[in-house]
C-alpha cells in the first residue's frame, strides 16, 4: 500500500509543480530583467573561504559523535 502513496504522493507534487512552473512562465514576460551585481560571487567566495574552518571542524565534530 505504501507504493501507491508514493506514487500518488508524487503526482501530486507533480502536479503542484506544473502549476508553478506554468505561473512563472506567464509572469515571467511581466518582472523587469535581472541583471548581475558585480562582486556578488567574489564576495560570497571569500565569506565562504573565512568559513571554511569552521564548517571542517562542525563536520569533523558530527561525524565523531556518530
Amino acid at each position: 500500500m505504501g507504493g501507491f502513496r508514493d506514487r500518488l504522493n508524487r503526482a501530486r507534487r507533480r502536479r503542484q509543480a506544473n502549476v508553478l512552473r506554468d505561473r512563472f512562465r506567464a509572469r515571467r514576460e511581466a518582472r523587469p530583467p535581472q541583471h548581475d551585481d558585480p562582486g556578488v560571487g567574489d564576495a560570497l567566495r571569500s565569506e565562504f573561504l573565512e568559513m571554511r574552518d569552521s564548517l571542517r571542524r562542525a563536520n569533523a565534530k558530527i561525524l565523531d559523535d556518530r
